[in-house]
């Protein structure tokens, strides 16, 4: 499951970041004022006209026993989340971050590399065009789900030697070839087909049979990871604080470790429309040792914007500027940004221009 842990460090790296820069030493500052950068903080007409398209399955069997919200047509992709654990969740609008300001960005360093196409080589290989076919990329900590259009895939081609058998009434399981790993374990994850319009993979078959139970309605019915009102931005989901305590151990084990301890849901929103905005709601049951985590962490951010080093570089005082963490009562929010400006410089010498000065983190 390497590439799924390679998205999570992806979407990750913002949080882990601001916990980095928090733990400078310095003096507190003047307040300055803020760039205008919009943040993800609640769902928006266009997100919801997306979110109300998508559901295309009916209600659930059970829908008299159910709640009103179970009773309501279903979105395949989130229909086959696992229910909420408190495991890490997290979703990415590819199509819509392929169309933003930051997708344009990375495909014209692709295009500059001058190592052929990738995006066709895909689509030659197994008839799935990237940049337009792929819709969302869901991670759990098990495995993989993709959304799409996948009716002109050449799966007998994609999936090479795996056995493939139907399951349910649109599923079908692709199991890898007999053979296994030193330790015993499974040569591959197991995958399947649903409808052609989802591709999940999960550690076994297990997983997989359970994805496509639960958008045919025959898996037990269990509050959802991601609720409705929190699908907006370009990435949300919720990230556990102990996927998300090891990228800032090395820097601040301590605030590692009290992030671990303290922080039951951490729920977040990227919006990349034209900046890139992350917006995080952190909450736990130990109403106190979450705001007093809020309260320090804050406390922490004001004392880096005077760094010295930070004070000597314009582009990371900028970053340090649109970050803000506003604590509550048992939460406490926080905000980082990269502006689009910012983003251009850093990718100017991966798209074949003068590279700018990139950022320094002291």
């Amino acid at each position: 499951m390497r590439r799924r842990n390679q998205w999570l460090l992806a979407a990750a790296v913002l949080l882990a970041l601001a916990a980095y820069l928090m733990s400078r030493q310095g003096q507190a500052p003047d307040a300055s004022p803020r760039a205008q950068v919009e943040f993800p903080r609640r769902l928006r007409a266009p997100e919801f006209q997306r979110m109300e398209k998508r559901k295309t399955l009916p209600p659930l069997p059970s829908a008299a026993l159910a709640s009103a919200q179970e009773t309501r047509r279903r979105d395949p992709l989130i229909s086959a989340l696992p229910g909420n654990n408190g495991g890490t969740v997290l979703v990415i609008e590819a199509n819509a971050i392929r169309h933003s300001p930051i997708g344009e960005l990375l495909v014209q360093c692709f295009a500059a590399r001058g190592r052929g196409d990738p995006v066709a080589q895909f689509q030659e290989q197994t008839g799935i065009d990237l940049l337009k076919d792929l819709d969302r990329i869901a991670i759990t900590e098990k495995g993989m789900i993709v959304s799409g259009s996948f009716q002109n895939a050449r799966w007998d081609k994609t999936f090479g030697e795996a056995r493939a058998s139907s399951y349910g009434e649109q599923g079908a399981i692709y199991s890898p070839a007999p053979h296994s790993l030193p330790d015993g374990g499974p040569a591959e994850p197991m995958m399947g087909i649903w409808n052609g319009q989802l591709i999940i993979i999960g550690e076994n078959g297990d997983d997989v049979r359970s994805a496509v139970d639960r958008v045919e309605g025959r898996a037990p019915v269990r509050a959802p990871a991601l609720p409705e009102e929190s699908s907006y931005g370009e990435i949300y989901g919720v990230i556990s604080a102990e996927q998300l305590a090891p990228l800032i151990s090395g820097n601040d084990l301590a605030l590692a470790e009290r992030l671990r301890r303290v922080a039951e849901r951490i729920e977040i929103h990227v919006d990349t429309r034209k900046d890139v905005a992350l917006a995080a709601h952190v909450s736990g049951r130990d109403a106190a040792a979450v705001s007093d985590l809020g309260k320090s962490l804050g406390a922490m951010l004001s004392l880096a914007r005077l760094h010295p080093e930070v004070r000597q570089n314009p582009d990371l005082a900028e970053l340090l500027d649109l970050a803000r963490i506003e604590p509550g009562d048992g939460h406490f929010d926080l905000e980082l940004a990269l502006p689009m400006e910012f983003l251009e410089k850093q990718l100017a010498s991966c798209r074949g221009e003068n590279p700018a000065r990139a950022v320094s983190v002291p």
